[in-house]
């Protein structure tokens, strides 16, 4: 009798500890489209495709040898809390007819119940989104694109405001975030600002 009541006692416990655990999150590969995964992974390829048939005179306010730097950036050591507050973003956009660069923006990292939460919050086009751990090197964001004060979007898999993307720390100061959406491959130089 006694082993019986030990044993409810034992598992009511273990139910009460499970029940104080914070959910596990899921990952990004279990919420990620096959086809956003695979813009995603082609985001390197497609944009040196679309640079190759850029001619010199079809940039904007960056040079294609800034644009190769800015793709070719390397990570450095990632430290997730490192990487909450607030930053700017220089936004470039890379489609095919031509490579648009904008002043830089605000934009922040905050920390949320369920991880880091990316958002750009100036400018007429605004994005935001969850970042998830990747490996250790960097960090991948699902996300929204917005214009102006509309409400931020969350990724549901196939909206066309759906943003996938990637993010590395350069430096302490310094990220790149490389994403796509509707319009393309996109970046942001991100650096340390007020």
């Amino acid at each position: 009798m006694i082993r019986p009541l030990l044993a409810a006692a034992l598992a009511a416990t273990a139910l009460l500890a499970a029940a104080d655990a914070p959910a596990q999150q899921p990952t990004w590969q279990a919420l990620i489209r096959a086809e956003d995964r695979a813009r995603l992974d082609a985001w390197h390829s497609t944009v040196f495709g679309n640079i190759a048939r850029i001619a010199p005179a079809n940039y904007y306010a960056i040079t294609p040898a800034e644009l190769r730097q800015l793709i070719s950036q390397q990570p450095g050591a990632l430290d997730e809390r490192a990487l909450v507050g607030n930053w700017r973003c220089r936004s470039v956009q890379i489609p095919s007819a031509g490579v648009f660069a904008y002043p830089p923006f605000a934009c922040a990292i905050r920390q949320t119940p369920q991880g880091l939460f990316f958002e750009k919050t100036a400018g007429s086009q605004r994005l935001s989104g969850l970042l998830y751990p990747d490996g250790g090197a960097r960090l991948v964001l699902l996300g929204g694109a917005t214009v102006n004060e509309e409400p931020q979007r969350a990724y549901v898999g196939g909206a066309p405001d759906d943003v996938v993307g990637t993010l590395i720390a350069v430096s302490r100061d310094r990220a790149m975030l490389r994403y796509t959406g509707q319009t393309g491959p996109q970046l942001y130089e991100m650096t340390r600002g007020r």
